[in-house]
Formats: C-alpha cells, structure tokens, sequence
C-alpha cells in the first residue's frame, strides 16, 4: 500500500480534517463514522499508478448522531499539495459520490483494510480492497477504468478471485447490464496484453 506519498498525505491531512469537524459537532464515541475510500484515491493508494482530484468516500454515521452530521460533508475542504509530476495540486471532497451509482460486492464494508481503525478517534478510515475497487469499475467500464482493472491485477489481485466475485456482484447489481461480459473482457484483455494467450 503507497501510503507515504505526497497524494497520500492529502488524503490523510483531509481525514484529519474532518475528524476535527466530527469533535467540534460532538462526534465522541470511537468510529461513530467510518469512512471507506473508493475511486481515484482508492487506486493511488493500492498502485501508486495516478492521482485524482478528488475524494471517493462513503462516510457511515452512527444512527444516533446522524443529525450532528447534516452539513459536515458540504462543509469540508479542499487540501493544496505538491505532486513530483503535477506540481501544484487540490483535492476537493466530492460530496456526491455515492458508490450504489456502480456495481458493488455486498461485503465490500467486511473486506475493505482498515487503515485508521480502533483507536479513541471518531473517524474510522477504511480503504476498500484491490477485488472490490476493480469491481466498482465495471459499471462506466471506460478507458481509465480498464486500464484501472489492469493495475490491480498487476498489483496481485487474483483473476480467479476477481471473477468469482464480480460475478456473484453481478447477480444482484440493479440497473447493471453486461456485467459477465465486461468481467470476461478485463480478464481476456490483460492476459491479451501479458502475453498470456
């Protein structure tokens, strides 16, 4: 996991950030919202291979503190940092990322790899795992998205497992036509291009 690069530290600092916000409306209890990182965010942090201009994230609030957290994902703030290749650069907090827009495993909460977790803190950071991202980018299934599910593989996610459970996500996925033949796709066009046919 690349989680001592520049892009990286901002998606930290903007965590820290809003775990300030989260005390300042009385969140106390120890992961009373977790966070699972999707995207762009997701995709540096497993492959290292881009960065993004913006914060793919599903933020859970516990049931009883759901109305102390009305406003806080409009209100939180963009994090200046230098890239080595782009220079200059801003993430923003996309505040209408919802991740039941693409296909999704139904444990993808139960799978994703704790990075900021059991500690007195009230945000707890989860990133979803190499299997579960490459799924999330069977919906779009445009260029960046292919060559996405390509650097996961070569990041060790298994074909095999990749299968098994995008198609099991294809089995209930609303609104998700072609699921198995975009699975079948990624996996014949990266052994394709690893000279594997």
């Amino acid at each position: 996991m690349f989680t001592d690069t520049p892009f990286a530290n901002a998606i930290f600092t903007m965590f820290s950030n809003i775990k300030i916000k989260l005390c300042l409306r009385g969140f106390t209890a120890p992961g009373s919202c977790k966070a699972y990182i999707f995207g762009g965010c997701a995709m540096h942090l497993h492959t290292n291979i881009r960065i993004s201009s913006d914060l793919d994230s599903q933020m859970d609030f516990c049931r009883s503190m759901k109305e102390k957290a009305i406003g806080l994902i409009e209100s939180i703030s963009p994090v200046d940092f230098l890239d080595n290749k782009h220079g200059p650069s801003l993430l923003v907090y996309d505040s209408h990322f919802n991740p039941a827009l693409a296909p999704m495993h139904e444990d993808y909460d139960i799978n994703a790899i704790g990075i900021e977790t059991n500690t007195p803190s009230p945000l707890w950071v989860y990133l979803i795992s190499k299997c579960d991202l490459a799924i999330s980018k069977l919906g779009r299934f445009g260029d960046m998205d292919q060559e996405d599910i390509y650097a996961l593989f070569r990041a060790g996610l298994s074909i095999d497992e990749f299968r098994t459970k995008a198609m099991e996500a294809a089995d209930y996925a609303v609104g998700q036509s072609g699921l198995p033949s975009k699975i079948e796709y990624a996996i014949s066009m990266y052994k394709e291009l690893m000279g594997e046919l």
